[in-house]
């Protein structure tokens, strides 16, 4: 979203753990598209186990969500690429953040190990010919894994991305509800657009947590209210560390 999982800079609360790596043990089996999860699997630096528990365990949505993160990895590229022409090294890092981030979340580990080595060259200093050349290497990886995915849903296309999966709501533990739920508290408070794609393959895994504020909190990330959605995904952590907190303790 990426070498580990979302990690512990993805969950903000305390004992943070590597939650997608523990989602790919446990992950049941997906509730659907055996082909195409067969066809994700073969691709060389993705690794879907790690995503498919943010996309309700869906292939065909997990998919769907691929291809929102790549469009979104462009156009992080592309500030990054604009921010080096301006020397803006901050802006740099920080469109190499998100792409970073997301890449976790939906377990481009190649995507990912591309952008945390570039963050790491524009933080260390390096000359700017250097992190161009990486910042290509990285715009090449991200358009390899757009062809892939593309080649792998294309036997899928037609099937319903924005419709609801049918059954019922998938469940994440704790540490993968608080970390998904932190991830986006995040991107909402920094303005990222990237929260919609990552809100967007989430929607079946939120839909239990959220209840009927599901809709609301998408109609204000597409109308960019992201105050708005920041603190109405912030209350939702809250109630949902003070429910796990209950449980434990009961």
């Amino acid at each position: 979203p990426p070498q580990a999982a979302p990690d512990a800079e993805h969950s903000t609360g305390p004992g943070a753990t590597p939650t997608a790596a523990l989602a790919a043990e446990r992950a049941p089996s997906p509730v659907g598209g055996g082909d195409l999860l067969h066809r994700l699997s073969a691709i060389p630096g993705l690794e879907p186990l790690r995503g498919l528990p943010y996309a309700g365990r869906d292939p065909v949505r997990y998919a769907g969500f691929l291809q929102r993160f790549v469009a979104s990895a462009r156009e992080d590229a592309g500030h990054c690429r604009t921010a080096l022409a301006t020397r803006d090294w901050t802006a740099a890092r920080r469109a190499l953040h998100s792409t970073k981030g997301s890449a976790a979340f939906a377990g481009a580990t190649a995507v990912r190990a591309q952008a945390a080595a570039l963050e790491a060259r524009v933080q260390a200093g390096t000359t700017l010919a250097e992190v161009a050349a990486a910042l290509d290497a990285l715009d090449d990886e991200i358009e390899r894994l757009a062809t892939a995915v593309g080649a792998a849903a294309a036997p899928a296309a037609g099937a319903p991305d924005d419709e609801p999966p049918t059954g019922p709501s998938p469940t994440l533990a704790a540490a993968e509800l608080d970390a998904l739920l932190g991830r986006l508290e995040t991107l909402l408070d920094q303005g990222d657009t990237t929260a919609a794609a990552v809100l967007d393959g989430a929607r079946a895994a939120l839909g239990g947590v959220l209840g009927g504020d599901l809709a609301r909190l998408a109609r204000l990330v597409d109308d960019f209210e992201y105050e708005a959605a920041r603190d109405l995904v912030r209350s939702a952590r809250v109630a949902a560390q003070a429910r796990a907190s209950g449980t434990r303790g009961a």
